[in-house]
């Protein structure tokens, strides 16, 4: 016994230390494994965050335009609000850099209350902004404030998309702004739903803040303005109170941008008069107001239509169309592209 203690006490110093560096190397590796794993998780995702939105809040009646600003981005990412066991998934994400996230919540039936936005990366990790938004009832749908003047305008706006909010009094103003693309042949500008005994005019401004067009009507009359073939760039919508204002009722503001239909291609590159060819593309629009199909300078008749959507016609090749044809489709919008067709007589 009393030799074993002295040959302990005779072990080197190199021995000894070896086996401190293997003890501490233990005892970090029992801390690593013991630490939480959400405390984990949140350093881990620490680049992922959400800082703001905007708006921060919208009434629960219908789809709202967001842009959030953080860190950590990536394309491909989720936007979601959440409120207990509930999500509100968003649409249309997109993520032009890795600060900021431009998206579409429909809020419709949302329940009134502060929500949580959180953004879900395609590598799992995700950022959350706690109680970011608040959805409000119908009728307290300020929603975009603020936006009282050109510096302070919501937007990017969506082509087709209703924006609901208020005039608080008859001195307030709403902006907005939105992004016209190269090629629009005719762009329009609407204001509905003008709470009763209130007068609104719509006002649409150039990038620099000076007035374009306005609309101006008395009463509670919808109001729009109109350009046939407007330049590219960045537009302003101004909502303001002639006389009276509501906080009760909303007023509804959108636009819609139209470019010539485009040809994408068609099902058949010949065949004989009566023949049943499919063109695909965008833009077609609903037949009607003058829309038609031509092949060279013969033009498709009623009988030669059989189904019209936006993405896709179905015609009889005309009656009146010989040799070898070049094939549009002609709208309020204007013409499209060409395609070729080569009419044979079997």
């Amino acid at each position: 016994m009393t030799r074993a203690r002295g040959c302990r006490r005779t072990e080197s110093t190199t021995g000894r230390r070896g086996r401190l560096v293997v003890l501490a190397s233990a005892v970090a590796l029992v801390a690593i494994l013991t630490v939480p794993l959400g405390a984990w998780s949140a350093s881990a995702a620490a680049d992922s965050s959400v800082t703001s939105i905007a708006p921060n809040t919208a009434p629960n009646a219908g789809e709202v335009s967001v842009s959030l600003t953080g860190s950590g981005f990536t394309a491909g990412c989720a936007v979601k609000l959440t409120r207990g066991d509930v999500a509100v998934q968003a649409t249309a994400v997109t993520t032009p850099d890795p600060a900021s996230v431009t998206c579409m919540i429909d809020l419709t039936g949302a329940a009134v209350g502060t929500w949580d936005v959180v953004v879900v990366n395609p590598d799992g990790y995700s950022g959350t902004l706690a109680g970011g938004f608040t959805v409000t009832g119908a009728s307290e749908s300020e929603a975009y404030e603020p936006n009282d003047a050109v510096a302070q305008a919501f937007g990017p706006l969506k082509a087709g998309t209703g924006y609901a909010a208020c005039l608080a009094t008859d001195r307030d103003a709403d902006f907005y702004w939105l992004e016209l693309p190269s090629g629009v042949t005719r762009f329009e500008a609407s204001l509905k739903s003008i709470p009763y005994e209130c007068d609104y005019d719509l006002h649409l401004l150039a990038a620099d803040g000076g007035m374009v067009a306005a609309s101006s009507h008395s009463g509670d009359t919808d109001e729009s303005v109109e350009l046939a073939s407007p330049a590219a760039g960045r537009y302003y919508l101004k909502v303001v109170s002639w006389g009276g204002s509501s906080t009760e009722d909303s007023y509804l503001v959108s636009f819609t941008a139209e470019k010539p239909p485009a040809i994408a291609g068609i099902s058949s590159s010949s065949g004989p008069r009566g023949k049943k060819v499919a063109l695909s593309g965008a833009g077609f629009g609903s037949r009607g107001g003058g829309a038609c199909v031509t092949f060279g300078s013969a033009k498709c008749s009623g009988a030669d239509y059989r189904t019209w959507s936006n993405n896709r016609i179905v015609v009889r090749v005309p009656a009146g169309a010989s040799g070898r044809v070049r094939v549009r489709v002609k709208t309020a919008s204007g013409a499209s592209n060409s395609v070729t067709f080569r009419v044979t007589n079997g």
